[in-house]
């Protein structure tokens, strides 16, 4: 009991709105209000009952509060355990994109893609990879694009210029082999809704193109994070692939559960 206490008035410490509320409840609701409601309604000794119940579940809230709420946060973390992030050194045979919207002109951009003439310059390259929208991008298309044959451009109608300026990367590097399907999301915001159009890439698209599911791997670096969210929902499958383009060194990233 004495440990309870101890930990209760810890708690307290560390917490001092969780002391507001017990004040709130003792000094006020059950001290004024509720204790003499229910003397005059049901008399003395029904009032003395209903104030250990309150006491009761008071404290009873506050042991759940203390001792579930670390159990709950060591379990996100088992989970999180359970998630493995590595480079990603495969190439796959179809990606899935989102295309957020251009911080720079199209135009701009166009004219610093048609400035490279050598794909394998990665120093040129990379100063593609670093534009704000669309780097990450051209960052997944260069690394799978010896295996690539079919890339789904999630785009919205904020982002159709962005769309553009990928399909001519594209075409630009002769990567003419390499099919890509614009698939439009009227919503961004919506996840159900995105969900939906994303699973359905993955239940009738592959098989339009003769993929498997193995084949192919999504993206969740561009768009809003709705999106990157119901990509991650889609993909909870194992046999459905995940990567991400690292901000600060353009790496790409494996996410996978074990």
């Amino acid at each position: 009991m004495s440990e309870i206490i101890n930990s209760f008035s810890t708690y307290l410490k560390n917490h001092p709105e969780a002391n507001t509320i017990i004040s709130f409840l003792f000094g006020g609701l059950l001290g004024n209000v509720l204790s003499s409601w229910v003397y005059q309604e049901f008399g003395y000794l029904t009032a003395i009952v209903s104030a250990v119940v309150l006491i009761a579940l008071v404290l009873l809230v506050i042991f759940l509060a203390i001792h579930i709420t670390p159990w709950y946060k060591d379990r996100k973390r088992e989970q999180l355990k359970n998630i493995i992030f590595e480079p990603l050194g495969d190439r796959y045979k179809g990606l899935i994109v989102s295309i957020s919207r251009l911080n720079d002109a199209k135009e701009e951009i166009i004219n610093k893609i048609d400035s490279i003439k050598d794909i394998n310059n990665l120093e040129d390259l990379n100063k593609l990879f670093e534009l704000r929208g669309v780097g990450q991008t051209f960052r997944a298309i260069i690394h799978h694009r010896k295996e690539l044959e079919v890339c789904w451009l999630l785009h919205t109608e904020g982002s159709v210029e962005g769309k553009e300026v990928v399909e001519h990367f594209i075409k630009k590097f002769g990567l003419s082999l390499i099919n890509t399907i614009p698939i439009f999301i009227e919503d961004p915001y919506n996840i159900k809704s995105i969900h939906k159009t994303i699973n359905e890439i993955y239940v009738k698209g592959l098989e339009e193109v003769n993929l498997h599911e193995t084949d192919v791997i999504a993206d969740i670096t561009g768009g809003t994070t709705p999106m990157s969210s119901a990509i991650i929902l889609a993909c909870t499958s194992s046999d459905r692939n995940i990567e991400y383009v690292e901000q600060n060194t353009n790496a790409l990233i494996r996410v996978e559960h074990i």
